[in-house]
């Protein structure tokens, strides 16, 4: 199985992103998540972005589908993107 280092979106280390670390570990994958911002995110003290909140031209308005916890989650999107990271894991073979 692969070793992981999942890295969080702008938003911070939200529950959605714990979620699919926890979805990788399940499927037997060591992950790591790092919190770069220290446990702030946007609703708890960290600013925005300038420019890379909501701007349709820089990054789209669906960006953070897989992410459960927020409002532009989509579940057969999520559900697509985790079984190919997953199958593409498991491919993976370790020194």
């Amino acid at each position: 199985m692969a070793e992981v280092l999942l890295f969080h979106h702008i938003q911070g280390l939200t529950a959605g992103v714990v979620a699919l670390a926890d979805h990788l570990r399940a499927a037997g994958h060591t992950v790591r998540t790092p919190d770069l911002y220290g446990g702030r995110n946007l609703a708890r003290g960290l600013p925005p972005a300038h420019g890379a909140m909501g701007d349709r031209r820089l990054a789209g308005d669906r960006h953070l589908f897989f992410d459960s916890s927020l409002g532009s989650y989509d579940h057969a999107a999520a559900t697509l993107l985790i079984d190919r990271v997953t199958d593409f894991l498991g491919r993976i073979e370790r020194p």
